[in-house]
């Protein structure tokens, strides 16, 4: 006997499985509340051109329901790191937002780690840059096939994902709605008092000094707040 640790759940269920005969048994119901009645959706691969010709790589998440003759509103995620990457995997917050009626998008920006070294690197010295508009590059893919409503537009994001959100909400009036998970807000702040203050030395120059000051300031969301 042995015991097994659902993986596509929020918290992972308890099920025990007869290692004889193959035959699993749940023994917990943490997430039942969630996704009984829930319906998935099928993630669907996306790739388009940037602002500079570079190949982006998304995913869109669309309601079972999907018409295409109609403009939803969009939720788009932006992942951590930032050397992460999204695939095609079962995410829970998305489906939740899929079944509710959104379409979710959900990008690979310069700076994601499925592209290669080169791509990887793209955003040194340049967060808020080349990033924040392969980001959006990709929101007006979405627009444009009359997928996205331009109108209903909403912007959230976890850790990296944070800091693009709210990086983004001080570039452009564009969202209706913005929500900033454990967020990067002020760099040069974070750096002094944050326990993975080391992390930003590879991606602004260096510690924070006379020298690098600018641009930890320059790409700080609490620069531009007004």
């Amino acid at each position: 006997i042995a015991l097994v640790l659902s993986s596509q759940t929020v918290i992972g269920d308890v099920q025990v499985l007869d290692t004889a005969s193959g035959a699993m048994k749940k023994l917990t119901t943490f997430n039942d509340d969630l996704f009984n009645g829930l319906t998935l959706s099928e993630p669907e691969e996306l790739w388009y051109s940037s602002f500079d010709g570079k190949k982006i790589q998304g995913w869109i998440l669309k309601p079972t329901d999907f018409d295409s003759g109609k403009k939803y509103p969009m939720i788009l995620e932006i992942h951590g790191g930032p050397h992460s990457a999204y695939g095609n995997t079962f995410t829970h917050e998305f489906q939740w937002m899929a079944a509710k009626g959104y379409v979710v998008l959900f990008t690979n920006p310069r700076g994601s780690s499925n592209y290669g070294q080169k791509t990887l690197a793209a955003n040194v010295n340049d967060w808020g840059g080349g990033d924040y508009r392969d980001i959006m590059t990709g929101v007006d893919a979405l627009v444009a096939r009359g997928i996205a409503d331009p109108d209903k537009l909403a912007h959230i994001g976890w850790s990296y994902g944070g800091y693009m959100t709210a990086w983004t909400v001080t570039q452009t009036n564009r969202y209706k709605a913005a929500m900033v998970g454990a967020g990067l807000t002020n760099m040069w702040s974070m750096y002094g008092t944050n326990d993975i203050a080391s992390v930003l030395i590879g991606y602004f120059g260096g510690i924070v000094n006379p020298k690098t000051l600018p641009l930890y300031m320059e790409r700080s969301a609490m620069t531009h707040i007004d």
